[in-house]
């Protein structure tokens, strides 16, 4: 029973993209006051948390690409 509902999760696929036609949100508009760190929180802000957990999961992996 237990594998059966571990198969169906994993069957789920992960949306990877953001929805077409996201806005920009009001901390990261152009503008005399923005702020890097503001728009930065804002974007993170529209992913999900598997979006987010995939996107930590690269960042965290290294570069070693780079080599």
């Amino acid at each position: 029973m237990l594998l059966c509902a571990v198969g169906a999760l994993a069957a789920q696929p992960i949306v990877r993209d953001l929805p077409p036609g996201v806005q920009i949100p009001a901390a990261a508009q152009p503008g005399p006051n923005f702020d890097p760190d503001k728009a930065t929180v804002a974007y993170l802000g529209l992913l999900s948390p598997e979006q987010r957990n995939l996107s930590d999961r690269y960042f965290e992996g290294g570069y070693w690409l780079q080599l």
